[in-house]
């Protein structure tokens, strides 16, 4: 997706999710005031289901303007929820209850897609992490898995709700909303954690000698990490190097690969990568070492 398309996209999902939730919450405040018929508040629910569109877009939008391989499942989730719409718009003129399993199942299926996306898009290289993310991700689609089963039995084939295998369906939802809540969110703050306190590891590139020409003589010499005082002119000049990084902390010093291994993102562009190719190229012709 070219630079145009990223910016249309990313507008168009932020208007749809802004229109969507201050319509809706107009709808539903209104409703709760009193001031609004029943039937316009139970309208409502189409601003909202637009506003989750929005911020579903929104998330693809992030993923595919980094090169991430999850963007396509994001995008698919945008869509089921777009499919989700007219069903949605059917069940409220004649309220069957085969359209609101049609857009019940519809968002159900969205969700449960946009959660295990956002779970598995969070670089991560610390064992507890990963495993709360996993059960996060377990967990979440069996809650998609029941809400489906107890949107078929009691919307398509209008089965009573008192049976022992309901009550086992309704335990089921509710251990399996905790699970699912409960560890996204320890997942996350374990996400943040480790971000905030993971320390630099050792750089391979500490001893690394390269040739530098003087900022102030032009003089080419050999340098190397830390003050470097100019042989020619004795100007002092304080070197720093670091290691190429994704943005997730994997190091890609002398990965030939276009896409991170850890997180399966593009770390450089196209022309980036060209430009630090030719300007080792030049350096390497020049280094005085290559001489003696």
């Amino acid at each position: 997706m070219n630079f145009r398309a990223i910016k249309l996209s990313r507008n168009g999902a932020i208007a749809a999710f802004l229109v969507g939730l201050f319509t809706a919450l107009i709808g539903f405040v209104g409703g709760m005031l009193g001031d609004l018929p029943r039937p316009i508040v139970n309208w409502a629910v189409a601003p909202l289901l637009v506003a989750l569109v929005g911020a579903l877009a929104l998330s693809a939008v992030h993923l595919d303007e980094r090169g991430h391989r999850l963007a396509r499942a994001a995008w698919c989730s945008a869509a089921l929820t777009v499919c989700s719409l007219p069903p949605l718009v059917m069940s409220l003129i004649d309220s069957a209850s085969l359209w609101r399993a049609t857009t019940g199942a519809g968002v159900t299926a969205a969700l449960a897609i946009a959660h295990w996306v956002i779970l598995a898009a969070i670089p991560s290289r610390v064992p507890l992490f990963r495993l709360l993310r996993i059960v996060a991700v377990v967990s979440g689609q069996i809650l998609a898995a029941v809400t489906l089963v107890i949107i078929t039995r009691y919307w398509v084939l209008s089965l009573p709700s008192h049976t022992p295998f309901a009550d086992a369906l309704h335990t089921v939802t509710a251990m399996t909303i905790f699970a699912s809540i409960g560890s996204t969110l320890l997942a996350a703050l374990a996400a943040q954690s480790v971000k905030r306190n993971d320390p630099e590891f050792a750089s391979t590139l500490a001893t690394t000698q390269f040739a530098m020409r003087c900022p102030r003589c032009e003089s080419l010499q050999t340098a190397g990490p830390g003050i470097v005082e100019c042989f020619q002119c004795r100007a002092l000049v304080e070197v720093h190097i670091r290691e190429p990084r994704c943005s997730c902390g994997y190091p890609i010093f002398h990965w030939a690969d276009e896409r991170c291994p850890e997180c399966g993102e593009v770390p450089f562009d196209a022309g980036r990568r060209e430009r630090l190719a030719r300007a080792a190229d030049s350096q390497g012709d020049d280094d005085p070492r290559q001489s003696d």
